[in-house]
C-alpha cells in the first residue's frame, strides 16, 4: 500500500489509509479542493473567481540577475526597474529591504555595510 497519494493539479499529500501518522478522518474532499487550487473549476463562494497558476506565471515575468556595480562597493543597478524584489542576496545570504539595503528605481544602495573584494550580489525580482 501506497504511503500517500499526490492530487493531479497541485500535488496536495492525502496519506494512506491507518497510516500511524494518520489517526484523524479527513471530512475535506481533497480533489475538489486540488482542482479549485488548481484553477481548474471556480470557487463556489467566489461567483466565478478561478485561480491560476500563479508559479507559472509569476517564473515567466521574474527576472534573476546580477546586477551591476563594482565589487567592493555598496551601488548595484539592475537592469530595470523592479516592481517587487523577491531577495536580494549577499553572498547567498538573504538580505532585509530597508534594513540591509534600499532601492530607488533600479538602483540597490547597501545600507550600513558594503561588499568586499571576492563577495557576490544577487537579484530576484518582477
Amino acid at each position: 500500500m501506497a504511503s500517500e497519494t499526490l492530487t493531479p493539479n497541485i500535488g496536495l499529500q492525502v496519506p494512506a489509509y491507518n497510516q500511524a501518522n494518520w489517526e484523524v478522518p479527513i471530512i475535506f474532499d481533497l480533489n475538489l479542493l486540488d482542482q479549485m487550487l488548481g484553477g481548474v473549476i471556480p470557487m463556489p463562494a467566489l461567483a466565478g473567481f478561478i485561480i491560476t497558476n500563479l508559479g507559472a506565471q509569476v517564473a515567466a515575468v521574474a527576472v534573476s540577475e546580477t546586477p551591476t556595480g563594482v565589487i567592493p562597493g555598496n551601488v548595484y543597478t539592475c537592469s530595470q526597474a523592479p516592481h517587487f524584489i523577491f531577495g536580494f542576496y549577499r553572498n547567498g545570504i538573504f538580505q532585509r529591504p530597508g534594513l540591509d539595503y534600499s532601492l530607488l528605481g533600479a538602483v540597490i544602495t547597501m545600507i550600513g555595510s558594503s561588499t568586499s573584494s571576492g563577495d557576490t550580489v544577487f537579484v530576484v525580482y518582477i
